[in-house]
């Protein structure tokens, strides 16, 4: 993005590309070697779907990207190419079968019919052996098919087919993120258990997917006994550099990839008991120095973390959150030398070194790292850096 094109937006994110190929390249290390698959779903984690997906082909040379519906897929083809492999890890509506064939996309089949659909769309198409995933169903209880009778069954009516091919085989954890630093999870273990059977019984029946993984981001770090069974992680926040979305524990050593920047619009001296912003959200309880930067909940910052006065960082100093408007809000920067036009810095690193973590942030609310990231609309400049 060049600067006229940055100058129409009040705040920007940061995105230091250089960091995720370090971050891919330490996965491979602590893995020994096995091979990514990258997820770039809900516009890359807020990052931007065709920067990141654009980045991660052409710069890291990944061959499949996975993401989660046929929008997602769409964008990340007509950036990158058609040659670009596509993995959708959701459950497709059946009236978007036909397109996913048409572009070469594999989708997770766990019904009879969904198999059926794909398989007429590949015949319209002229395709011979169109690729699938199937999704087993261990715990998680959203998609998939359950080891046993109807795995047996599924597969036996995919090969009556003749024409789709078991390319991959998953499944997905529920509690994968609750690491215990290392520990792990017995309920991600137990699912863990249940895939392992039905890979023995897909092997039983003769069939040896090219693709088998079932670690997620929170899996990777501590289930290293997956890893002789798998032959790929899939990971999202990983590779962005956010290791753990339930405590402070990075054993493979990452780098957060972005920062979110905007500028200091006013300042104003507030008198004691004046109030701030709508409905008097906030009451000043003692004289204050008030500035308004560029970002609002419509913006994506959730309303809630400014409430609970989230910090911001100016000059490498952490000022809170007072009260936030749609389309801006104020933070006390009261004893701080600040002038108009300052750069915040909202998450992420300032000029001076000093960071404020996205995950730190979250844990005021107690949610997922995440929540803060997919929220942040297009109103926000994505400005990549190699």
């Amino acid at each position: 993005m060049n600067t006229l094109e940055l100058s129409c937006y009040t705040s920007y994110m940061v995105i230091h590309l250089d960091r995720i190929k370090k971050n891919l390249e330490a996965i491979r290390r602590y893995t020994g070697g096995m091979d990514i698959l990258p997820v770039v779903k809900s516009n890359a984690y807020g990052l931007g779907t065709t920067g990141i997906a654009s980045y991660l082909v052409r710069e890291c040379h990944i061959p499949m990207l996975a993401c989660a519906d046929l929008f997602e897929a769409c964008q990340i083809i007509d950036a990158v190419g058609p040659d670009v492999q596509i993995l959708i890890l959701s459950a497709v509506p059946m009236y978007s079968i036909e397109e996913t064939v048409r572009r070469h996309i594999q989708i997770p089949v766990f019904t009879k019919e969904t198999a059926r659909r794909v398989s007429q769309a590949a015949l319209q198409y002229g395709i011979k052996e169109m690729p699938i995933h199937l999704p087993i169903e261990t715990g998680m209880n959203r998609i998939g098919v359950k080891p046993g009778k109807d795995l047996e069954e599924l597969v036996t009516y995919i090969r009556s087919l003749g024409n789709l091919t078991i390319d991959g085989v998953y499944t997905h954890f529920a509690t994968a993120e609750n690491s215990n630093r290392g520990k792990g999870d017995d309920y991600a273990r137990l699912q863990f258990s249940r895939f392992r059977k039905a890979l023995e019984q897909l092997h039983e029946l003769n069939i040896y997917p090219r693709m088998v993984h079932c670690c997620n981001s929170g899996a990777t770090l501590w289930m290293k006994e997956s890893f002789p069974l798998c032959t790929h992680v899939r990971v999202g926040n990983l590779f962005l550099g956010y290791a753990n979305e339930c405590e402070d524990w990075d054993p493979i050593g990452l780098h957060e990839v972005a920062s979110w920047k905007t500028t200091v619009l006013n300042l104003r001296n507030i008198a004691k008991g004046e109030p701030v912003g709508y409905d008097w959200s906030f009451i000043a309880p003692e004289n204050m120095k008030v500035a308004t930067i560029g970002i609002g909940y419509g913006d994506g910052y959730l309303r809630n973390l400014a409430m609970k006065e989230a910090p911001v960082l100016i000059h490498g100093h952490r000022a809170p959150f007072i009260g936030i408007c749609m389309d801006q809000a104020f933070i006390d920067v009261t004893g701080l030398s600040v002038r108009l036009g300052d750069e915040v810095t909202v998450y992420g690193e300032d000029s001076t070194g000093a960071r404020i973590s996205e995950l730190e942030i979250t844990d005021l609310l107690g949610e997922t790292g995440m929540a803060l990231l997919t929220h942040i609309s297009d109103r926000v400049a994505r400005v990549y850096v190699a």
